[in-house]
């Protein structure tokens, strides 16, 4: 479902109470409080040095969690040696910091690009 305006409170709450419903049906409580609890913890900055593979690391300048502004890409990314990081400017196109994983027209041409053999 596309965000979109609404000319009513009435069908804005109606999509919202739809978006809510669909996401209800679809997600496992238990397994969102595992999700959520494994990555409390999780670090990779002291092995980043060892990753050998290509990596491209794609951001949404709309993530509340991963925000661009906290800077952390900058400072960790190079130290992973075939890693690269985009910030994707969302713009009209964005739905949201969720969504945007599922909107392949904002990330497509860099996976397109990684999957690419590499140049030497």
């Amino acid at each position: 479902m596309q965000s979109r305006p609404f000319r009513s409170k009435a069908g804005a709450d109606e999509w919202y109470d739809q978006i809510v419903t669909d996401e209800y049906t679809r997600i496992d409580t238990n397994d969102s409080l595992y999700q959520y609890e494994a990555s409390s913890d999780y670090n990779p900055a002291p092995d980043l040095e060892k990753i050998n593979a290509r990596v491209c690391l794609i951001v949404f300048d709309d993530d509340q969690i991963n925000s661009p502004e906290f800077a952390v890409l900058d400072r960790e990314m190079p130290r992973v040696k075939n890693g690269r990081y985009v910030i994707i400017r969302t713009g009209k196109e964005g739905h949201g910091e969720a969504r945007d994983n599922t909107n392949a027209k904002l990330w497509q041409s860099y996976l397109q690009d990684l999957l690419q053999p590499p140049r030497h």
